[in-house]
């Protein structure tokens, strides 16, 4: 029981630690970049993270945040397109969610811009939705760039927002319950794109 109370009082260390750097910022956006591009990876746990961590930088991580998604978006709308056959089907039979394609293509074509700037509140991976604007240009690139524009910054600048007003209360919550949070969390995360993909 101690040695699983010092793994996450190490981590809450190590990333109050890491947040203060400048590598911080980059990281974050990279991993934004990669979630809207090329692997279904949660951006909300290492932005929370850092952002509770060090909430002085909370708007500029959710700026950092939604800037990396937003242009990864652009990748992934040129994989959806150009290597759909070659790079992107393959990605997401890897992934499970070749399933959920068909589904979220007749999304689009009954919502239009609407399921892109909604995409950020579904548990469906960001990638779908990029791959599927991409597919047969499903959505033209100014349609990708106004929804996914408004889309992903309603999706995270919101929670960077949070973190900077609510920061010092958050930290000392998750100083007080950081491993039923980030367990909890992680939890949710896996349990709603289950049911999500039951759903489909």
């Amino acid at each position: 029981m101690d040695g699983k109370k010092n793994i996450f009082l190490r981590l809450q260390e190590w990333l109050e630690t890491f947040a203060q750097k400048r590598n911080a910022m980059r990281l974050l956006f990279v991993i934004s970049f990669i979630e809207a591009s090329l692997f279904p990876i949660s951006v909300d746990v290492p932005l929370i993270a850092l952002g509770v961590a060090a909430p002085q930088k909370g708007l500029r991580l959710g700026l950092v945040a939604t800037l990396g998604s937003f242009l990864g978006g652009y990748f992934g709308y040129a994989v959806g397109f150009l290597l759909f056959d070659g790079v992107g089907k393959p990605l997401l039979d890897l992934y499970g969610l070749s399933h959920s394609f068909e589904h979220l293509l007749a999304m689009y074509h009954q919502h239009g811009i609407g399921a892109l700037i909604l995409s950020g509140f579904t548990p469906l991976p960001y990638i779908l939705f990029t791959y599927a604007a991409g597919f047969n240009r499903t959505l033209d690139i100014g349609m990708l760039t106004i929804g996914a524009l408004i889309g992903r910054t309603l999706r995270f600048y919101p929670i960077g927002v949070l973190l900077y007003y609510a920061g010092p209360q958050a930290k000392i919550y998750l100083e007080k319950y950081f491993r039923v949070a980030t367990v909890s969390f992680i939890i949710v995360i896996i349990a709603g794109l289950i049911f999500f993909k039951w759903l489909l």
